[in-house]
């Protein structure tokens, strides 16, 4: 169990790193007044979606974060790097279903159906 939360949170870890470098190079951009024609969103928007169903949770920051991105000049913010932390912080990694963590029991049947024999 603790090898895979490991990997999830490689995964995780290297996915921040990638976003948080396209919204420096989006607010480099806008700085000398440049635009990227929402290029860097095309890139990182398809990675934090497959992330996001991967997880099964915190999707609804990362809409939210994508759609204010696509606001001229507001984009330029780091909204995605912050949407996609507080998807992190908001969910747990564990996808779980709802009730999965409780113990269910399973009765046995009481009578048996017996199966037909064939003879040969």
């Amino acid at each position: 169990m603790e090898q895979n939360e490991r990997k999830t949170n490689t995964v995780a870890i290297m996915i921040a790193v990638f976003i948080t470098l396209t919204d420096i190079i989006g607010m480099v951009l806008v700085f000398f007044g440049l635009d990227d024609f929402l290029i860097l969103d095309a890139i990182t928007s398809p990675i934090i979606a497959v992330y996001s169903i991967s997880r099964k949770g915190g999707g609804w920051y990362n809409i939210v974060a994508g759609l204010l991105e696509l606001i001229p000049y507001v984009g330029a913010l780091p909204i995605r790097t912050i949407g996609f932390f507080l998807s992190l912080k908001g969910s747990p990694d564990k996808s779980q279903t709802p009730g999965a963590d409780q113990d269910i029991k399973i009765k046995k049947p009481k009578g048996t159906i017996a199966a037909p024999q064939t003879s040969k």
